[in-house]
């Protein structure tokens, strides 16, 4: 039997879906940002290492959605 093709969305469709795709991850990127948030004191230098890290990553993300 062969393989049916599935529908392409239009770019029009495309660009919708992912549009709300990004934004769903940024809302869960948010809520893990504040639940990886530790008000324990003192700050370890590895909790702002990885905040450090975790603000590159970002930065270069903001990079390439700007261009």
């Amino acid at each position: 039997m062969p393989h049916e093709k599935l529908p392409q969305p239009t770019p029009d469709e495309a660009h919708e879906q992912n549009h709300a795709e990004l934004v769903e991850v940024m809302g869960q990127l948010q809520v893990g940002i504040n639940s990886n948030y530790r008000n324990d004191r003192p700050r370890s230098p590895e909790q702002i290492g990885k905040q450090e890290e975790l603000l590159a990553m970002l930065q270069a993300v903001l990079k390439f959605a700007r261009t």
